[in-house]
């Protein structure tokens, strides 16, 4: 008879359920912390300073050609596109 491995389960009392069945976490840890003071205010922070060293440019896809929509449109497609759209 072979066994079949049990799933990781959590040592945190956060992660049981009130009828005391583990809750698995789909990682192979569970973070914790995020709770506490001044996490949530540096984590902002860490976002806020990203976006000011990456400033997006105007059209950050000009160097590529330009989009051909209909590369892949055959007769029968766009028949289809066209009994659609009439409705």
């Amino acid at each position: 008879m072979t066994e079949t491995p049990s799933a990781p389960v959590s040592s945190s009392s956060s992660s049981a359920s009130s009828s005391g069945a583990a809750v698995v976490d789909a990682l192979p840890y569970i973070d914790l912390g995020y709770d506490e003071a001044g996490v949530r205010e540096a984590a902002l922070a860490l976002v806020e300073e990203e976006t000011r060293r990456y400033r997006p440019t105007k059209n950050y896809l000009e160097h590529l050609p330009a989009l051909s929509l209909s590369s892949f449109e055959t007769p029968l497609l766009r028949s289809e596109l066209d009994r659609v759209s009439s409705r």
